[in-house]
């Protein structure tokens, strides 16, 4: 006959489960590293940004060539549709004869 055997409490821990626990915890150990290292970059750019946004103020006080964000041509075409509507008080497709 053949053994059976039923898995339980051993006193050895299996090597398989010491090897993923191992690794595992080097792979949370990377990943904490590179969280911290994200977030010191993080400070970096910031401060970067700051400065330059500083530098760019200092040089130009009265707000002159400062850019402005442009409209995609969706948006612009989307604004002229808009108005249209506005100027006659209907909904795109009402007020059509049939």
């Amino acid at each position: 006959m053949g053994g059976f055997s039923v898995a339980g409490p051993s006193s050895r821990p299996d090597p398989v489960t010491l090897v993923l626990d191992r690794r595992l915890g080097e792979i949370v150990a990377a990943i904490d590293r590179n969280t911290r290292e994200l977030v010191k970059l993080g400070r970096k750019v910031e401060g970067i940004a700051w400065e330059t946004k500083r530098v760019a103020d200092a040089k130009d006080p009265k707000g002159k060539g400062k850019a402005k964000p442009e409209e995609s041509k969706e948006q612009e075409e989307s604004d002229e549709t808009d108005g249209e509507n506005e100027e006659t008080g209907e909904e795109d497709g009402e007020g059509e004869s049939e």
